[in-house]
């Protein structure tokens, strides 16, 4: 049996409007005084952290990478992961930003302990649904070592990242 020509066209339109999003790739990203970096390696969820000057990392942390923020302290002790934008309603008390010290969790902020997330406006992208929601208003940005993240329905919140603590 031949396909017809609506099957086909009906089949290459279906691809044309199926939602493809590249993996990650890997990347290095270095402290701000530029001493240490991290390796994510999205393919093995292992993360690797080096001083600048060393071939041998100094820890690892597990650690599935996607469209999150991710920053490593001066000191090469912390990394701070600030979540992408958008989260699923049901998800309001997972973290939001977490601090690693070394390999180990040391403090996680929630959605709703940072926020009063919304949900996306009519001319906004993002991810269809109605339980889709947005806690952060724009990409985060460094200092001095303080993260300013500036969060929807709220003040900016700050996180000192050589002590992985809210300001």
């Amino acid at each position: 049996m031949k396909p017809s020509l609506i099957t086909i066209t009906l089949l290459l339109a279906m691809q044309a409007f199926a939602t493809k999003y590249a993996p990650p790739e890997p990347k290095e990203i270095y402290s701000e005084n530029k001493a240490f970096y991290v390796i994510i390696a999205p393919a093995s969820n292992k993360q690797l952290v080096f001083a600048a000057d060393r071939k041998e990392p100094l820890w690892k942390f597990s650690y599935s990478s996607w469209h999150d923020e991710i920053f490593v302290s001066d000191d090469g002790n912390r990394i701070v992961i600030v979540k992408w934008k958008h989260f699923k309603d049901v998800d309001a008390k997972s973290a939001a930003i977490q601090v690693i010290n070394r390999g180990k969790i040391e403090r996680e902020y929630s959605y709703d302990q940072l926020c009063s997330p919304r949900k996306r406006g009519d001319r906004e992208v993002g991810p269809i649904g109605d339980f889709w929601r947005i806690w952060k208003e724009k990409p985060t940005s460094l200092k001095d070592q303080k993260l300013t993240v500036t969060v929807a329905g709220g003040k900016p919140v700050v996180i000192d990242l050589s002590t992985g603590k809210k300001l």
